[in-house]
Parts: structure tokens; C-alpha cells; sequence
């Protein structure tokens, strides 16, 4: 995995494949034009799939601690989903055609008020020393030296990559750039993620979530507590323009989680016919309960509506 620019990373993974993922939401966001140019320049030849069983077989995620949730995709799978995302910075054309070169990739997005606002692992085949030269000539980008290694960044993007032929890291700062490779090995997977994700083109978990979805229950006018410890989302693209979503969320322990199981059930059978998507997303469908944790399945979402899931999940982000 390492390149003359950075030392490798210890994790307990085969050698990856190429990815990206989420960028910046908001039009008040930087743009990161100059740096999506620096990747196509890195991602301009086509590569060998990697194997997804990099995630199957990963024990730390190659990603600092502190993010409020991190993603997960399989690029060529996701590409429905990614074109929809509401992240501006993936509609533009170079980032259309660094997805359309890139596999696999995980994101943590961090919250606001952090020092960083998002970092990105993809996994690949890169040009590195064309992309190191690309570099060194764009007077934007200078280098800059760590302890772990070197690392170029952009004082005006105020993003930070390392580019080595198997792997890529970036990072985008709020205001001091930083290393944009994670502090080894990285941040332990949750127990069951991996398994959980298998088969979805793009999936995510998050850390301590009930103050989020609590907060997205109550501006519906749902009075409805969810004291989640963890949520697990997969997310599918289904026939006609529709997508599914699975939820998994745990509690405590199996009481709890059958005491929530049981308000949820009831919640659906009184929401019936209420039209809404977060009705579609919390009582289209029992909950199905697996010791302290509860799974709920979605119904079919249009693109509108997953754009609109989506953003209530970025509130954090933005």
C-alpha cells in the first residue's frame, strides 16, 4: 500500500480496490474543483475490480475516530444512489469520472465543529508518481512532512491527500491542514457490521444516533423516544427509480429493544395511512426484533424521498 509519500498503514486487509466517496453538502461548502481535477489526473486508467471481501475481512477501518457516521460503498454497484446523494460536490463532471474509475471506498463525516469535515480511504490501481509530478508543478498544493510520512495539501481547498499505487487518502480540514492518513490501525468495525452490509452497494453506521433520530421523530410531531445505542443503514437501489432502505438499531439490552419493538409495532398499525416519508421509512413495516437490536425495512422510496432521507441524516454535516 505505501508509496515514497507515505509509509503504509497497518490494517488487516488484502490490497484494495478504488474508490471515493461523500464530499461536501452545502453551497456555502468550498468548491474542491482543483483536488477532484488532481484525482481524475490520478484515476484517468482503468483498473482491475478489487475484491469486496476488503470489507468482509476488515477488522479497523482505516479512518480517524470522531466521525458521526461512516460510510461505506460499492462504487460501481452505488452509482444509482451516489448520482442522487445530496453532496454537490459528486455532480460535477470530474467527479463523475473519477466515480466511473474507482471501486471501493469508506468516508467518516465528521460533526460540525470538528477540525475536520471529512476524510476518505479509496482503494485502487493509481498513477501515483504522475499524480506526485501533477503536484509538485500546481503551486497550490505544497508538501509537507510528519511523522508517519509525507503528504501534499492545498491551502485553499483546504484538503490534504496521500496517493500511493494501491491506495489514496484525503482529508478536508475546517483550519490547519493535517495528515490525511488515519492514525494506525484506524477505528475498530462494530461487531456485526460486517455481515450487516454484505450485498448493499452503499452502507453506514453511526455511533450514538438517538439524539438524531429523536430529533427527526419529534419535527415530524412523532412523540416516540429511540434510545439507540448504534445504527447500522444499508441502502439498495430497486426496479423503476426506487430504493430501499434496512435500518438496524441497537439498544441496551433485549428488554429494552422489545419494549421499543412493541411502540413501533403499535405506531405502525396507527400510521397506516399517514403519507409522509418518515411513515414510510419507521411504520411501513414491523420491526423484526433480534435480541437488543431492532430491524426495520423501508418501503419503496422514490429518488425524492431518498434525497430527503438522506439530508435529514446529514443535518450533523452540513
Amino acid at each position: 500500500m505505501a508509496s515514497k509519500d507515505n509509509q503504509s498503514m497497518t490494517t488487516n486487509q488484502k490490497k484494495p480496490k478504488r474508490t471515493k466517496i461523500g464530499l461536501r453538502t452545502t453551497s456555502s461548502c468550498r468548491s474542491y474543483g482543483s483536488w477532484l481535477i488532481l484525482l481524475l489526473l490520478i484515476s484517468c486508467q482503468s483498473a482491475p475490480i478489487i475484491s469486496e471481501s476488503i470489507f468482509d475481512n476488515m477488522e479497523y477501518v482505516p479512518l480517524d475516530k470522531g466521525a458521526f457516521a461512516y460510510v461505506f460503498t460499492n462504487v460501481k454497484e452505488a452509482r444509482p444512489i451516489l448520482d442522487i446523494v445530496p453532496v454537490q460536490q459528486l455532480k460535477n463532471w470530474q467527479a463523475k469520472m473519477i466515480l466511473e474509475s474507482t471501486d471501493l471506498a469508506v468516508a467518516g463525516l465528521y460533526p460540525k465543529g470538528d477540525s475536520r469535515h471529512f476524510q476518505v480511504t479509496g482503494w485502487g490501481d493509481y498513477p501515483s508518481l504522475r499524480a506526485r509530478v501533477a503536484l509538485f508543478f500546481n503551486t497550490s498544493w505544497k508538501k509537507q512532512r510528519s511523522a508517519t510520512g509525507t503528504y501534499w495539501y492545498s491551502a485553499f481547498q483546504k484538503i490534504s491527500v496521500v496517493i500511493n499505487p494501491k491506495q489514496v487518502f484525503a482529508i478536508a480540514w475546517q483550519e490547519s491542514y493535517d495528515n490525511p492518513v488515519p492514525a494506525s490501525p484506524g477505528i475498530k468495525m462494530p461487531e456485526g457490521f460486517a455481515g450487516f452490509m454484505k450485498g448493499a452497494p452503499l452502507s453506514c453506521w453511526m455511533e450514538s444516533p438517538s439524539l438524531l433520530l429523536n430529533q427527526i421523530l419529534s419535527n415530524e410531531g412523532i412523540p416516540i423516544n429511540l434510545p439507540a445505542e448504534q445504527l447500522f443503514l444499508n441502502l439498495y437501489p430497486r426496479n423503476g427509480n426506487q430504493y430501499e432502505v434496512l435500518l438496524r438499531l441497537k439498544f441496551e439490552n433485549a428488554t429494552q429493544a422489545r419494549t421499543i419493538a412493541a411502540v413501533l409495532a403499535l405506531a405502525s398499525t396507527l400510521s397506516a395511512n399517514r403519507q409522509s416519508v418518515l411513515a414510510s421509512i419507521f411504520f411501513a413495516n414491523p420491526p423484526s426484533l433480534y435480541g437488543q437490536n431492532i430491524e426495520l425495512r423501508t418501503a419503496l422510496l422514490s429518488e425524492k424521498e431518498i434525497t430527503l432521507l438522506l439530508q435529514m441524516f446529514l443535518v450533523y454535516w452540513k
